[in-house]
């Protein structure tokens, strides 16, 4: 049974990367006095995208600053209005919370915490932070990775690329799987694991291909067998962390080589035939 997972905490956090639903984009978001358009908000159920300021780098809670309803399921180019002025290099949180109380209303506050409260996603709110910047300002896109489904490619706002896998169009060739695009922050591996019951074997895995720190491009990765039809696949990346070069991360060395970690869960895509 160890094959099957290294610690409960890296199944965990693959679990969530693998299933998420809720999920806060930050790409296209933009700022015109004070109302603040994020481009896509994707909840499982009716609530809330809540505005909160940031103090010292954390998010001021309960209190808020704007808030709008969404609805279940994607929401597109959803407009909050600030109470406050968002200058250039303020910082502010965006924060999902579900309708729990079923008046339409959001009423999380101030001796009121047990009502409207946070989506949570693996034991944490699901909430996105942004620095506004003067590309937010003026309009234009000032874009983020997130864990979008159409596995675009976008950036961070320091200009940085987030580590990000591209499974929607995975081309599959006997024991070859070659995916459009990864982007990777350092050297490393694009990993495959199989999947049992839902969730990914790990630290075993079935082929692995390295990757540069950068775009990879029609990056090829091929396993011990052929691919089977009907079957799914989870698509991993892990940094080389020894500099040997050479992918080790396995059943007794799984302090090497380890995930690519982002927004606290691996990188990883489920992909199939």
């Amino acid at each position: 049974m160890t094959r099957f997972l290294a610690t409960t905490a890296l199944a965990t956090l693959i679990a969530g990367a693998a299933s998420a639903q809720d999920m806060i984009g930050a790409s296209d978001v933009s700022i015109s006095g004070n109302d603040v358009m994020i481009g896509s908000v994707t909840a499982s159920q009716d609530g809330y995208l809540v505005l909160h300021a940031m103090k010292d780098g954390k998010v001021v809670a309960p209190a808020s600053i704007g808030h709008t309803a969404i609805k279940a399921g994607d929401n597109m180019k959803v407009i909050v209005t600030s109470d406050e002025v968002l200058t250039e290099g303020t910082g502010f949180a965006a924060m999902l919370h579900v309708e729990s109380n079923g008046n339409d209303t959001y009423d999380f506050a101030e001796g009121m915490t047990d009502v409207d409260t946070p989506v949570m996603a693996d034991g944490a709110a699901v909430v996105q932070t942004f620095n506004t910047t003067a590309a937010m300002m003026d309009g234009t896109m000032d874009s983020t990775m997130d864990s979008t489904t159409d596995g675009t490619m976008d950036s961070t706002t320091d200009g940085t690329m987030m580590p990000m896998i591209d499974a929607a169009d995975v081309s599959i060739d006997g024991a070859t799987a070659t995916f459009a695009n990864v982007v990777a922050e350092t050297d490393g591996y694009l990993v495959i694991h199989t999947i049992l019951d839902g969730a990914p074997i790990v630290p075993a895995s079935i082929g692995h291909a390295p990757v540069m720190a950068g775009d990879n491009a029609d990056l090829a990765v091929t396993i011990a067998y052929d691919f089977v039809a009907g079957e799914t696949y989870f698509a991993m990346l892990h940094e080389e962390t020894n500099g040997n070069d050479t992918y080790d991360f396995g059943e007794g060395m799984t302090d090497v080589d380890t995930p690519v970690m982002s927004g606290g869960k691996v990188v990883g895509e489920v992909f199939g035939q």
